[in-house]
């Protein structure tokens, strides 16, 4: 009994979330995009969107919210930073000041709950999690202390890259885009060549009919017209052109995270 009123809680959950999906993007009009929000389908990220007709009715202004969710750190980018930061021991070996040491000797041991913390409120605070991650590096930087050489290095410098491979970064921005109606009831944008890049935007919408209405999906691009630019220290053969699909269909994409930390980009 207590197994199937499990099951049917769960189907309830998912029909009222995928319902609420709906819900929200059956505000859109069949004629044009109106307001929503739609998912990309590659990576963990969202566009929310606003757009109003213009007084022609052939086009419209919209403006959006991009929010997206990555990983401060991948598996590849971790390897090079064990490289780089072995190489820059093996050149010029660090070092650590008695202060130092004597600061992560007592932080070790508070954290161990062998002394008294100086900021009990501020302690209190800080998750299991965050106390274990602490005393990691604490404990390591103590033992770092004791034989300064590279194989003690090394630890710490990989605790520290399992804690960023565990962080991911959330950022948003804003932007504006106009669009003109097509023949064939998309919507394209409208966009001239900008920048040292010559930059062109092809981003657009296009319907999909469902038995339930119509629903919009948002499909971003651009295209550089001068690749043998640069802008500033981007060459801009490097500008990103692939095409990414929004889809008006929610996802939850799960990285994983246990620390969050918030990025400006």
């Amino acid at each position: 009994m207590g197994h199937f009123i499990m099951k049917f809680t769960c189907a309830f959950v998912v029909v009222t979330a995928s319902l609420a999906s709906i819900g929200f993007a059956s505000a859109q009009s069949p004629d044009y995009p109106s307001t929503g929000i739609v998912y990309n389908t590659i990576e963990a990220a969202s566009l929310t969107h606003y757009c109003k007709l213009t007084s022609d009715k052939f086009s419209m202004d919209c403006e959006f919210t991009q929010t997206s969710v990555r990983r401060k750190l991948n598996a590849d980018d971790a390897i090079k930073k064990l490289a780089d930061a072995k190489a820059e021991f093996i050149s010029k070996p660090m070092q650590m000041s008695q202060k130092e040491c004597a600061e992560y000797e007592t932080l070790s041991m508070i954290l161990q709950g062998k002394k008294a913390a100086p900021d009990p409120q501020g302690m209190s605070k800080m998750s299991e999690r965050e106390k274990a991650d602490v005393l990691a590096i604490s404990s390591q930087m103590v033992s770092f202390c004791r034989a300064p050489n590279i194989d003690s290095w090394m630890k710490i410098v990989s605790t520290g890259i399992e804690k960023d491979k565990r962080t991911c970064l959330v950022s948003s921005y804003t932007f504006k885009q106009k669009f003109r109606r097509s023949d064939t009831n998309a919507w394209i944008v409208i966009s001239q060549a900008d920048g040292p890049c010559g930059v062109v935007q092809l981003s657009r919408f296009e319907p999909d009919k469902t038995k339930y209405s119509t629903f919009w999906n948002y499909f971003s691009r651009k295209a550089v017209t001068n690749p043998n630019a640069e802008a500033g220290l981007i060459s801009c053969n490097m500008l990103d052109e692939r095409e990414y699909k929004y889809q008006w269909q929610q996802r939850n994409p799960d990285l994983n995270c246990e620390y969050v930390e918030f990025s400006p980009i």
